[in-house]
């Protein structure tokens, strides 16, 4: 996850390489999740939420 994805929305890549992108709220929770931690690189983030097609309508956002 990185800052610049803010405008047009963050997303992750499931293992066969499907990109699913997140609903407003889990926009807004990732945004938070990097805002709130001090790396900057080899992070690792911990997504839940429920699958939508090519949505997923993100309950919590934890990144480590």
């Amino acid at each position: 996850m990185r800052l610049g994805c803010a405008k047009s929305g963050f997303g992750l890549v499931t293992g066969d390489g499907k990109f699913l992108k997140f609903d407003e709220a889990g926009n807004a929770k990732a945004l938070a999740a990097l805002k709130a931690t001090k790396k900057e690189s080899g992070l690792k983030a911990k997504v839940e939420g429920t699958v939508d097609g090519d949505n997923v309508q993100v309950s919590s956002v934890e990144i480590d």
